[in-house]
């Protein structure tokens, strides 16, 4: 998947929708993609995002129910969850849409170089390793 620095709609579990710009992210053309591919840790390196991801379902490590939703900036967006995962739903916007939405930075700032093809490697990994390429696809 290509790296690339887009805007895109998305639409919040409280049917919110912005103009979310990222930079450095996977782009994935298939049709059939209408779900986020967020680098949570690539987002996290921009102090002005916070993610709480368990679902209201689950609990965090105190005990409490995850909030399902993270904050850009000042704006806080509710998380789908699909009882696997959470996400944003991703569409084309229009110009219209692009002027008209809040917009809101999902990552580092254009310049705020994050490499998601570079791995660093952060303990010793036996050569007979067995190697995961679809792992490489994920954000």
């Amino acid at each position: 998947l290509p790296v690339v620095s887009a805007v895109a709609k998305v639409t919040a579990r409280d049917g919110k929708q912005y103009a979310v710009q990222v930079h450095e992210a996977l782009y994935d053309d298939s049709p059939c993609q209408k779900e986020s591919l967020l680098a949570t840790h690539q987002a996290l390196m921009n102090k002005t995002i916070g993610i709480d991801d368990p679902s209201v379902f689950e609990r965090d490590i105190n005990g409490q129910p995850g909030t399902q939703a993270a904050r850009f900036q000042e704006h806080i967006l509710p998380f789908h969850f699909d009882g696997v995962k959470c996400f944003y739903e991703v569409n084309h916007i229009t110009q219209k849409e692009m002027t008209k939405l809040p917009r809101i930075l999902m990552s580092l700032p254009r310049g705020k170089e994050f490499s998601p093809s570079t791995h660093i490697f952060t303990r010793k990994v036996s050569s007979t390793t067995v190697k995961f390429e679809w792992k490489k696809t994920l954000a």
